[in-house]
Formats: C-alpha cells, sequence, structure tokens
C-alpha cells in the first residue's frame, strides 16, 4: 500500500507540472503541513494566502480557528484545500484521498504572500517553486512560548555558466529571540554559508544570490515550530509591483 501511495502521488505531480500552462504556474508555492495539534482542548492557528488575478489584484484568504486536540496536517490541509478552492484558488492537492495523517502537500498557484502560524505539535514548511521570496520574517509567539528551529535550502542558477546551483543554511531559534535579532542574525548566518541577501527592513530577510554570482530561484523554507507558536511570513512578487 505505501508503494501505491507514492506511485499514485507522483503521478498525479506529474501531471501538475507536465500539463498546467506555465502562466498557471507564476507564483507557485508548496505549503507543506506536519504533525498533530497535541494541545489538550485543542489551540488557535492561523494560515493567510494572498493570491493575485488580473480582475481582482491580490487577495488575502485566511484561516483563523481553534482546532480540537488530534486535528491532523492532513485534516488542516483539507479544511484550507475547501476554503481556497470555494474562493476560486487554483489550488492543487495531490494526496487529498491518499495521502498520510502526519505529512501533507498543497500546492498553491499565483500567490503572492503566505503567513503561518501554527505550533502544539503542528509545523509547517513553506517551498517558493519557482522564484526567491522577496522577504521572509519571523514573528514571535504568543500563546506558547520557546524555541523553533529554521532551516533555508535554495535552488540557485549561474546565468553565465548555465549551471544549476545549492545553497543551505541552519538556524536554532531560542526563547530569546526577536522578530530583529532573527533577521539580524540570518543575515550574518547567511553570509557565512555562501548565500548573498538584503534586510529590506530591520525585521526581515531576503535571499539573492550566491557569493559566486548564482541567482537563487526557489527556496523551501523549514521552520520546525511545534513546541511554540511563532509565525512564519514570506513575501512574493506581486505582479504591476
Amino acid at each position: 500500500m505505501p508503494v501505491l501511495r507514492s506511485c499514485l502521488r507522483l503521478l498525479v505531480l506529474a501531471a501538475l507540472f507536465t500539463f498546467a500552462p506555465s502562466a498557471q504556474a507564476e507564483g507557485l508555492v508548496q505549503l507543506s503541513l506536519h504533525g498533530e495539534l497535541s494541545e489538550p482542548g485543542g489551540a488557535f492557528v492561523q494560515v493567510e494566502v494572498d493570491v493575485w488575478s488580473s480582475e481582482t489584484g491580490v487577495k488575502r484568504h485566511d484561516l483563523h480557528a481553534h482546532l480540537a486536540r488530534g486535528t491532523s496536517a492532513h485534516d488542516l490541509a483539507c479544511l484550507i484545500y475547501t476554503r481556497l478552492s470555494d474562493a476560486g484558488v487554483k489550488v492543487h492537492f495531490p494526496s487529498q484521498a491518499i495521502g498520510e495523517p502526519l505529512e501533507t502537500h498543497l500546492f498553491i498557484e499565483q500567490t503572492t504572500a503566505i503567513n503561518v502560524r501554527l505550533g502544539f505539535g503542528l509545523w509547517c514548511e513553506v517551498t517558493t517553486c519557482e522564484e526567491a521570496p522577496q522577504w521572509i520574517r519571523l514573528v514571535e509567539p504568543q500563546l506558547a512560548k520557546g524555541g523553533a528551529k529554521l532551516a533555508l535550502t535554495a535552488t540557485t542558477y549561474h546565468e553565465h555558466l548555465k549551471r544549476p546551483g545549492r545553497l543551505k543554511l541552519e538556524m536554532p531559534i531560542t526563547t530569546e529571540s526577536n522578530t530583529a535579532s532573527i533577521s539580524q542574525t540570518l543575515s550574518k548566518l547567511a553570509s557565512e554559508n555562501g548565500w548573498v541577501g538584503e534586510r529590506p527592513s530591520p525585521d526581515s530577510w531576503s535571499p539573492i544570490r550566491s557569493d559566486l554570482g548564482a541567482a537563487v530561484i526557489a527556496c523551501n523554507i523549514h521552520f520546525d515550530s511545534r513546541q511554540s507558536d511563532w509565525r512564519l511570513e514570506v513575501q512574493l512578487f506581486v505582479p504591476g509591483s
């Protein structure tokens, strides 16, 4: 059964990326959800997705909800998928019927920003599949104080050499961390690991290229905040801006 599940998922993903028109692929973001709510009495979660269309410009779709203990990553993904689909957003849920309860993935088209505050056993990854994030920001926890772990993995492309590359870094978030100190530390740590970026504001950081001149063209933001409800904010390119 696990082998069949994996094969079916690969077939769906192949269809998604093979047959989707290129215009639909702009702003493609993969939201990966992990774990389940473990807090007695449940907990409050926030998921916000900004989506662009030529008719309405940027529109925010948010899920701010108190969910029961035992709500899994897959349960939450089903709820997000239904809300976005009902609102007319182009969203793909390859593992809706065959996915594992504690790990699942949504692919959202035309995304211009995504903000997630989970914790209490739930955590996430955000992957900007076809572009570098404009900026990344972490905002302090509100209900569950504690640390977290941030890991970034980027795909780069050197235009002159016509060669892809890869950048990685890991950064622990402590209980003493705050939004501004995280941006400052992330900027320093990135430069030590071959990244070139900038701080568009005192509390955010933007990956741009490698120190060898290769542009960042996609990025995975692995944010393990299962023990605390830190907020992850990821801004992407807004057409016409």
